[in-house]
């Protein structure tokens, strides 16, 4: 075993009995060797390190459309790196074209739509909390996941040099955006994480 994990002779018997609390790459590297599951090495890593690994994104579920179909407010499934998975028909009605981004936060922070059209106020009210976002998910997932592409397009962007990072990202607070059916009011995102899914629900109350 010790050979396969390329470490000292015994190593590998020392972490199996708890005489050696091993480095976090060698017990990353262990966990593979070994097979465990997802669940199993986010046990061990929780117990060893009191932290969560930074781990590939999971293969998402094949029922997150049947998900959002059966939701009323605009509701979408995304990857944590902001692809998306699903949306129903209330969600796509919301943009201009009645097709949503393939990726949302690359749209909101890159695209002048998003910028000048749909989501109002945007160097106030969504740039900020969308750069937290991002940043957060970009520490969460490898450096070969799409989000690090991703964060280096944002910090070169012009229109993003001004934009000083909220104290948080998008939370439950009304934001003014402009529903390309409804009309101007307000948007409020509702997420929930698991399965390797971010699930959106937005609740959007037109102004009177």
């Amino acid at each position: 075993m010790d050979w396969l994990l390329e470490c000292g002779d015994g190593v590998f018997q020392k972490m199996s009995t708890g005489r050696l609390r091993p480095a976090k790459e060698l017990f990353l590297k262990t966990a593979q060797v070994l097979r465990f599951s997802r669940d199993h090495l986010r046990i061990a890593y929780l117990d060893l390190y009191n932290a969560d690994p930074v781990l590939p994104p999971e293969e998402p579920s094949p029922y997150w459309q049947r998900v959002v179909d059966g939701q009323r407010e605009m509701a979408c499934a995304l990857t944590p790196t902001g692809d998306l998975i699903a949306c129903n028909a209330a969600f796509s009605e919301a943009f201009p074209s009645g097709h949503p981004p393939k990726n949302l936060w690359r749209w909101a922070l890159l695209v002048k739509e998003a910028r000048e059209d749909v989501l109002l106020e945007w160097d106030k009210a969504w740039a900020p909390h969308l750069l937290t976002e991002v940043k957060l998910t970009r520490f969460r997932h490898p450096p070969a996941s799409d989000i690090h592409a991703l964060y280096e397009d944002i910090t070169c962007a012009p229109d993003l040099q001004h934009i000083t990072e909220s104290d948080f990202g998008l939370d439950d607070s009304a934001r003014p955006i402009r529903h390309a059916t409804k009309g101007v009011g307000t948007a409020r995102f509702m997420a929930a994480d698991g399965g390797g899914v971010r699930f959106l629900t937005v609740l959007f109350e037109p102004n009177v």
